[in-house]
Order: structure tokens, then sequence, then C-alpha cells
């Protein structure tokens, strides 16, 4: 989670969660073609769905990296299989266990009751395990090892790699609107919506803590003081996910312009 120190006036008063205005651009307008489901952000239908398949393919290959560390991630947390994963049905999955299945039918000689469907929802079938097979497989496709949290674009690598193997230019315009050329934005003010400038805003006395995850937005009240800031940010800011720290951690890293969480070896931004 982006985390950054900002300087603003005192009586500074735009709403808190909200992308400040002056990082906005007015001029914004989507392609013609959008209206009539055929661009959606440059990309044709065809192209959205390539798009789709390369994020599904780079998932699998950092889960498969995060693979030994799975119950420390659960530890943290964190769900593991991604949700996206365990929701796809075809996803190839473990049988039960002999004993479940041996339970299950003696359930069903008598009568499939809601006892037998929620011993069946407590023993459901286990996605199989990512290995390193798959890791070499999406590093080979992608052309480089997938590095989670931080990514790494894993999905352009690996459309060039289908992109090829299906005959195509990768550097072609399939799968990009042919209107807006993959800009997504209507070419009638194209040129005027690239030379309009963000406008940050106005500097001052007092200290405010801004989420960079979006374009740019306020996330706590304006203090007079550095300490006043971290305090507040204690108990109600988060350094990554979930994660809070303490008002001098805080303040140390508010004032090297560096927030970020770190567990052992891993850090997070």
């Amino acid at each position: 989670m982006g985390r950054e120190l900002r300087r603003v006036p005192l009586t500074f008063s735009w709403p808190l969660n909200k992308i400040w205005k002056g990082y906005i651009n007015p001029h914004y307008r989507e392609c013609p073609k959008a209206a009539t489901n055929e661009c959606h952000a440059g990309f044709t239908n065809a192209g959205k769905w390539m798009d789709a398949i390369c994020r599904f393919l780079a998932l699998i290959g950092e889960q498969a990296v995060e693979e030994p560390y799975a119950d420390q991630l659960r530890a943290r947390g964190w769900t593991f299989p991604h949700p996206y994963l365990q929701n796809f049905e075809q996803a190839p999955r473990t049988g039960m266990p002999r004993e479940v299945v041996l339970r299950l039918r003696e359930m069903e000689q008598q009568e499939r009751t809601a006892e037998f469907y929620r011993y069946m929802r407590l023993h459901p079938p286990q996605l199989l395990p990512f290995t390193q097979e798959m890791v070499q497989f999406i590093t080979g496709l992608a052309g480089k090892k997938p590095d989670p949290p931080f990514g790494g674009n894993l999905e352009w690598g690996i459309q060039k790699a289908l992109m090829k193997a299906a005959g195509m230019d990768p550097e072609g315009k399939w799968g990009v609107c042919k209107v807006c050329d993959g800009h997504g934005i209507d070419p009638a003010i194209l040129e005027t919506y690239e030379s309009w400038e963000p406008e940050p805003p106005p500097e001052g006395p007092g200290y405010q803590l801004w989420s960079t995850t979006s374009e740019g937005e306020p996330i706590s009240p304006v203090f007079e003081t550095l300490d006043a800031l971290c305090e507040w940010a204690e108990t109600n800011a988060t350094t990554f996910a979930h994660v809070k720290t303490t008002a001098t951690e805080w303040k140390e890293m508010l004032t090297k312009g560096f927030v970020f969480h770190q567990e052992g070896n891993d850090v997070f931004l």
C-alpha cells in the first residue's frame, strides 16, 4: 500500500479517500467504440479475453512460487490458494480421502439429509499442489520468474509468447481497438487529453498522510505537527494490507519518505 507524507495548508479540506481533483484529467472521453461494447480501454473483445487469460496464467505462476510458504501465508491471514483459483470449477483437484468417501456412502444408503451435505462440505476436494514444474513453465512462457507480491508484469511476456505460437506479430495490432489505436480515448480529444498536466494540492505547514495506490488521495486529517500525524496513524492507518505499526516507526518512515512493512527478508511497499 503506497503511503507518503504531504505538506498542505492547515485549512486544507479535500474529502478523505477521494482522488485529488488536480490529478483527474478533465478532458477524458472514452473511445466511441466503448458505447457499442467493442472497445475496453483500448482492447477489442478478443484482446480483453487474451489479457484475462494471461493474468490468470501469471497468477498461477505466482501461486506456484508461494506454494512452499503456504502455511506461513495462511498464518499471516492471507487466503491461499487465491480465491480465483479455488472458485475455478475446472481446476484439477484431489479426490476425497477414502475414509470420507466411505462415510458418505454409508450416509447415502439411508437418505441424503442435511447432515450428508454438511459433512461433504466439510471435506471438499482440494486443489492439486502448485509445483516447481509450474514455476518452470510460467517462467519459460513469460521470459522471467514470477516474483510475488511484486508481480513483475508477467502478463505481457506471456501474451507475446502465446501470440508468437499462434503465428501473430506480438508487436502488431491484434487485440487493439482500431478506432483509438489502443489508447482507450476518443481520438478527437486525444491530443488535448495527453497535453494536460496534473496539478498537485496546495502546499502549506500542515502534515497529512496520502495514499499513492490511486492517482493520489488524502487518507488522514491535517495535523499541525508530524508527531500528531504519527500518533493518529498508529491507530488509524496501515503500512501494508491490514498491518499497523507504532507512531515511532511511522515517524521514521515518513521522515525518510519510504513507508514499508517487512517480514523476515520480505519487504512490502
